[in-house]
């Protein structure tokens, strides 16, 4: 009988031998740091082998304004750096949303990553990847083009989803793979346009319905699948998705069918989770 996923301990999870590395650091801030110099260093080493780096990257929660100033201390070129991000929300039209909404994730980059490099390293705009909701195969096209994708990183949502992979029956999907299906329109459930309303001062109003996502299939792509996890409420999610059943009910489960998986979590999260009265 497989284990409750909600009891599987830190140590289990520090010897886990499906990770390839498992980093557990005290705070938020130790992980950001932690991942800007991860990627920093990525992009260093394929630099000295004159190769271009290819990342696929979430938005929220990362802050990339660490990497941008380790690039420009250290003079790290990301000319032939490659970002794809891995979603963005879209209008009831099926549009983008525009860089003067509150919540684009497209001026998050600007403002956090972009802007802030050196003239002579800066990511050339060619290279800064949304995904497209009048173009689905672009980022097919894109990894295609690049013949690899060094890196996912990539966190979990309180529904399951990772990107904006949300959850569904395989009932929805018929004979469809849910880790097949590619870059998309979805509908976002409530618990994750709940999540967002965390930082929209509880106004769900506020946020959008529908996002464009790249899919699992993309996804999984990735030499390196590199999850992180840094809310409180992620002991739970990270267990559930990483040691529970795989199933499109919880889209993130199907990362552990990955080949080269790496962890970089806080210490609250490698600690059993806690039922406490609110």
């Amino acid at each position: 009988m497989q284990k409750n996923s909600q009891l599987i301990t830190k140590e289990e999870i520090i010897n886990d031998h499906r990770f390839k590395a498992v980093n557990i650091v005290p705070n938020v801030k130790d992980l950001h740091m932690f991942i800007a110099r991860d990627l920093a260093d990525k992009i260093k080493v394929n630099n000295s082998q004159g190769q271009g780096t290819t990342a696929i990257l979430p938005v929220s929660p990362l802050d990339y304004t660490i990497l941008a100033n380790i690039c420009n201390e250290e003079n790290i070129s990301c000319k032939d750096f490659v970002i794809i991000n891995m979603d963005e929300f879209i209008t009831e039209d099926g549009n983008l949303i525009s860089k003067n909404h509150p919540l684009s994730f497209s001026e998050y980059m600007d403002r956090s990553l972009y802007n802030l490099l050196k003239d002579d390293l800066k990511i050339p705009v060619e290279n800064r990847i949304m995904p497209n909701p009048h173009d689905l195969g672009e980022i097919q096209r894109i990894i295609d083009w690049r013949g690899k994708v060094d890196v996912c990183y990539g966190g979990f949502g309180i529904s399951g989803h990772v990107a904006y992979n949300e959850p569904c029956s395989q009932e929805e999907l018929g004979d469809v793979e849910y880790d097949t299906l590619p870059t998309r329109i979805v509908n976002l459930v409530c618990a994750s346009r709940t999540q967002v309303a965390m930082s929209t001062g509880g106004n769900l109003e506020a946020v959008p319905k529908k996002a464009i996502t790249i899919g699992m299939k993309e996804l999984m792509q990735a030499k390196e699948m590199h999850i992180i996890a840094m809310r409180s409420w992620q002991p739970a999610v990270f267990r559930k998705a990483m040691y529970g059943p795989i199933t499109p009910l919880y889209p993130a489960s199907y990362l552990q069918r990955h080949t080269n998986l790496k962890a970089t979590i806080i210490e609250a999260v490698a600690e059993l989770p806690q039922l406490i009265p609110a």
